[in-house]
């Protein structure tokens, strides 16, 4: 791990947060501010599955704007825990790569998902509903934590919880 992004760790709680998971949160959060600010940016960066042909950065930019506030807080909360987490073994460059990819494939997904849902039920609800937030990648990263915590459990790391020996 390289010397000078180890001593850039913003030290939370005893767990170090990369400088880049805590700018990949910070720009999460202005992304939620701007939303408030002006709602008009929805149907720019929301996925819309009928405008995704016309308007191909939505599949990339809709986890970064979280429209509720409860969302949004889980969602850093998460954010920032996995990345003091996986900091040591992953290093800050690694995770965000992870967030990105994760996000990327939420949103390739949930395209390919609700078309496939015009297409069986014909319903217009299913081409022009908004989707947004961080879903995807709080479902990527739960995959993560329970990997990590399996992993750290089995090299005698950490003790293993009542319920996770198989």
């Amino acid at each position: 791990m390289d010397i000078a992004l180890a001593r850039a760790a913003v030290n939370a709680g005893g767990m170090a947060i990369g400088p880049t998971t805590a700018g990949l949160a910070g720009a999460i959060l202005v992304c939620a501010l701007l939303l408030r600010i002006f709602p008009d940016l929805e149907t720019v960066f929301f996925l819309v599955p009928g405008h995704t042909l016309t308007r191909p950065w939505m599949v990339l930019t809709s986890g970064y704007f979280e429209d509720s506030g409860i969302n949004l807080g889980v969602g850093l909360a998460a954010l920032l825990g996995c990345g003091a987490l996986l900091y040591d073994t992953w290093g800050d460059r690694e995770f965000v790569k992870y967030v990105l990819l994760t996000n990327a494939a939420q949103g390739c997904f949930s395209w390919v998902g609700m078309t496939v849902l015009y297409i069986l039920f014909r319903s217009e609800h299913f081409l022009f509903a908004r989707l947004g937030g961080l879903s995807g990648v709080l479902g990527g990263l739960a995959v993560v934590a329970k990997q990590s915590s399996l992993r750290r459990a089995s090299s005698g790391a950490a003790l293993p919880l009542p319920g996770s020996i198989p």
